[in-house]
């Protein structure tokens, strides 16, 4: 049953990211500001106790991603090795500095064609500007500063009101946001790691809720979990490196997967072997006659919180052929409280769809 709801909700989130509803909105708690007789948007975020990043937007739906920012050595590095190919303006200064994350060839073309707009990009990043970018439904320039930043530098709005309204002459270039080679496939891709990120976060908050023992050997399945997760994890790397081969962003999301499957992969993978093994398996219940010798509580404490696990020390005579069960069990509370020391009582058991046994019950005699 669980199993079903995280695999839904695992859809849903997909769909939630493929559709774009995960674009980032500059204006939630955006302040209105008149530049150069335009009305934008700014919000301020902090980053550290010295620094801030200060964004200004403008809703326009431009059919076209990208995000501009400077040439890091990370970028060099990728396009060196070829994990990375990034269109060049044929500015050898500007192409050095700025890194132009995007594979729309209109906004290619502007960008190559119009000398001006290249010099008051590059005058944003010397004045402290850390991202230019588009998601189709907004426009952005984003200032990583220190506090003495000046808000009312004329000079800074005039460049960025040029950049911004020069950018949105992109909307009478081209009509089709898929008309972009790579969009599709990078909305797959990061959907695909964005649903198994959820999965495993709800898998996490399945472990941390409900903490009893249902498969009867859990190492077992922690090391069959951790293989498969492995391999999915390098699954969608290969995945993700073949579509967006030949991509300005395609090592950047290739990166950004790896930190967010590492980060999965563990749970995901234990939690997704236990949910198949019990959510597919058809085996015929086993009742195993068994006796609670004793009964325990056990008090933890996690920062803020405290919190009990109840435990049962079984004596089972005649285990079932190829199945060991544990001499202790961790039980739910009401399992804990209605049965006690010294009773008897009857384990149903299944064998499991990839053959991890678990506890189905436990019927008291």
């Amino acid at each position: 049953m669980f199993f079903f709801i995280k695999a839904m909700i695992a859809i849903g989130a997909f769909i939630y990211r493929y559709l774009g509803f995960h674009h980032r909105n500059w204006l939630n708690n955006a302040t209105p500001k008149t530049i150069n007789g335009q009305d934008y948007f700014y919000n301020q975020k902090n980053q550290s106790k010295f620094t801030y990043k200060l964004t200004f937007s403008t809703p326009v739906k431009i059919p076209a991603v990208f995000k501009i920012s400077k040439e890091t050595k990370f970028d060099s590095t990728m396009k060196y090795f070829g994990l990375s190919k990034e269109f060049q303006t044929g500015d050898l200064q500007f192409d050095k500095a700025i890194y132009l994350a995007s594979d729309n060839r209109h906004f290619n073309e502007l960008m190559a064609s119009d000398k001006v707009l290249r010099q008051w990009i590059s005058m944003l990043f010397e004045v402290g500007a850390c991202e230019i970018g588009a998601d189709g439904k907004q426009l952005w320039v984003s200032f990583l500063r220190e506090n003495d930043f000046d808000l009312d530098s004329a000079s800074v709005y005039e460049a960025m009101s040029h950049v911004l309204d020069r950018m949105k002459e992109l909307t009478f270039l081209q009509k089709s946001f898929f008309a972009d080679p790579f969009v599709w496939k990078a909305l797959v891709c990061e959907s695909i790691i964005y649903s198994a990120m959820i999965y495993s976060y709800l898998t996490f908050f399945d472990f941390y809720i409900f903490s009893e023992d249902i498969h009867l050997n859990q190492t077992a399945l922690a090391i069959q979990g951790l293989t498969v997760g492995v391999f999915l994890a390098l699954g969608l790397v290969l995945l993700i490196f073949f579509l967006l081969r030949g991509s300005s962003r395609g090592h950047r999301i290739l990166f950004e997967s790896l930190f967010v499957l590492g980060l999965s992969v563990p749970v995901g993978g234990v939690g997704l072997v236990g949910d198949l093994n019990i959510s597919l398996d058809r085996s015929q219940p086993i009742s195993v006659p068994s006796k609670i010798v004793n009964k325990y509580s056990q008090r933890h404490r996690r920062k803020n919180r405290t919190y009990y696990t109840y435990h049962f020390v079984l004596s089972t005579e005649n285990e079932p052929a190829g199945i060991h069960l544990p001499s202790m069990i961790t039980v739910n509370y009401e399992d804990y409280s209605r049965m006690n020391q010294d009773q008897k009582v009857e384990l149903v058991i299944k064998k499991g769809f990839l053959h991890h046994p678990w506890l189905r019950k436990i019927i008291p005699k």
